[in-house]
């Protein structure tokens, strides 16, 4: 990392920094998102993704200030200047089975994803092998490069909210009537399940340092950016959960798990006549995306533990292990039991972890820069 960070190219962009930071929460779970909140919060699940929304811009201001009292660190340098290098070994080995846990996650459902929506009889290691072949060439290079990818492909969100707003030709706004009719306490644990859609924004605290002299010269500059890039995701949740939620009937989307493929799939046009198979590749690359962050934090972190400057060796080391791990069978319930271990896990890493050593950074004066 501080070969990369003596070259002045080798800093992130605001923009670059801004579309790392959309492009890596938005992925799988975008498509089941008004399925999984409906449960918890019925049509008050928008309620939901506002208050998990407001929670994470605070988790966001926590970390900037962070590093703000700590210069030049990211995440693990902070750890061990403040808890030793036995309990900073311990939280980089927590962040990365978390980092390579929830590529895991990730991966066993999409795959599961594409075997019921568009391959049934393609074997599940030629999906998996698919895409952690193309995130692992690509991982390797340098996290700026990275960025510059995003940037390139952040065109699809475009295409994604033109082809989700043919749903508004029928639509019912009554639907979501009466507001507040699930109490406050589902609402609440319908925050928590969109709390996890929004994960992916702790990048921000491995990949800092890279922005750090840029935030310097204007001290609210990364603020404002990753403030932008949550409200975006904020925004497009909100939209695809609303328009899912005016599109069904309530009792409907209790039978749809994926209620934004569904809706595409009732369209037509004289061009296209299954527009859903056009929307699906543009997720694909999504998906890829956010896969591809992960798979940076998790080689970056294993880097650091042999005090390499390289992660791009690590990379293929890391695709290997989850293509195995992915061998899994896999059943609903599994993928259940998967998904709801991931929710509880997260909490520890974007949360507890960062506020300890927040609250390290503020009480212990002394061991600042």
């Amino acid at each position: 990392m501080e070969k990369e960070m003596n070259n002045k190219k080798s800093y992130l962009t605001q923009r670059q920094l801004l579309f790392l930071m959309i492009h890596t929460p938005i992925g799988v779970g975008i498509l089941a998102l008004p399925y999984t909140i409906l449960e918890k919060a019925s049509t008050d699940g928008w309620i939901s993704i506002i208050i998990a929304g407001v929670f994470v811009q605070i988790l966001l201001i926590i970390y900037l200030y962070m590093f703000k009292l700590n210069k030049g660190l990211n995440i693990y340098d902070i750890g061990e200047k403040y808890l030793g290098n036995i309990i900073a070994y311990i939280i980089k080995t927590g962040y990365f089975l978390y980092f390579t846990y929830t590529c895991i996650v990730m991966l066993v459902l999409f795959t599961n994803f594409m075997t019921i929506w568009l391959f049934p009889i393609t074997p599940r290691f030629a999906i998996n092998f698919s895409l952690i072949f193309v995130c692992v060439y690509l991982v390797r290079e340098s996290i700026i490069t990275i960025a510059r990818f995003f940037v390139l492909t952040s065109i699809i969100f475009i295409f994604f909210i033109i082809t989700t707003v043919m749903a508004y030709t029928n639509v019912h706004l009554l639907y979501l009537l009466p507001i507040g009719q699930a109490g406050i306490k589902n609402i609440l644990m319908g925050s928590y399940e969109s709390t996890i859609a929004f994960l992916g924004f702790e990048i921000l605290l491995i990949v800092h340092p890279f922005i750090q002299k840029a935030a310097d010269n204007k001290a609210n500059t990364t603020l404002k950016t990753v403030s932008l890039a949550h409200l975006f995701i904020v925004c497009l949740y909100l939209f695809v959960v609303i328009t899912s939620y005016t599109f069904f009937s309530p009792d409907e989307l209790l039978l749809v798990p994926y209620p934004t493929v569904y809706m595409l799939k009732a369209f037509t046009s004289p061009v296209i006549d299954r527009i859903d198979i056009i929307f699906i590749p543009l997720w694909c690359i999504a998906v890829m995306t956010s896969f591809m962050s992960y798979l940076y934090l998790a080689s970056f972190t294993l880097a650091k533990f042999f005090k390499n400057q390289e992660h791009k060796r690590f990379v293929p080391i890391i695709g290997v292990i989850i293509l195995l791990l992915s061998f899994i069978p896999v059943n609903n319930l599994l993928i259940t039991k998967l998904s709801n271990i991931l929710g509880i896990v997260s909490m520890i890493f974007i949360g507890v972890i960062p506020i300890i050593l927040f609250l390290c950074s503020i009480i212990w004066k002394d061991r600042r820069n």
